[in-house]
């Protein structure tokens, strides 16, 4: 009997709201809700003091890829707007508990790289990158790169390390 009583609220246009965002919710009280009007999304949870989050999607539920987003939890509501055209869309939350003042300067995985610059150019700030890897061929390592803020896939950009006295180092 429940389900036709959903389904005539939903055909009447109904607004039925969102489950309360609580601190006791095991998915952080999540929630995704799309603007057809205006073709924007908002995805909200509830950031649990001394959290740092980080949020993923996916078109296919196989690969997940970063959003460039690191929040820290204040116990209160998170929330991101976005737009996107894909006809899939899957969210979801990853999560630390180390607990840090910066969590863009940190560095999560222990391999010498920030989590800004690992999520902006497509790493995974929880899984130890190879910091010695070199996956553009332009001679410079990703801790290189990292330190240079420069890409580790895009060989265009010529990384110059200064050393002491002004000597520069070339990779």
């Amino acid at each position: 009997m429940k389900r036709p009583i959903v389904l005539l609220l939903a055909l009447l246009g109904l607004v039925i709201s969102a489950p309360a965002q609580t601190a006791s919710d095991p998915n952080e009280g999540s929630w995704l809700t799309h603007d057809a009007a205006n073709g924007t999304f908002n995805f909200s949870w509830w950031g649990l003091t001394g959290r740092t989050y980080f949020i993923q999607q996916s078109e296919d539920l196989l690969t997940w890829n970063y959003f460039s987003v690191i929040e820290s939890g204040v116990g209160d509501v998170i929330a991101w707007g976005f737009t996107s055209s894909t006809g899939k869309l899957f969210l979801r939350l990853k999560y630390t508990d180390v607990v840090t003042s910066d969590p863009f300067a940190d560095d999560f995985d222990g391999d010498g790289m920030n989590n800004w610059w690992e999520l902006r150019v497509g790493l995974d700030p929880f899984l130890a990158n190879d910091p010695n890897a070199n996956p553009d061929g332009d001679d410079a390592t990703n801790l290189q790169e990292s330190i240079a803020n420069t890409s580790p896939t895009d060989p265009a950009p010529v990384l110059t390390l200064s050393g002491p006295a002004g000597a520069s180092l070339v990779p």
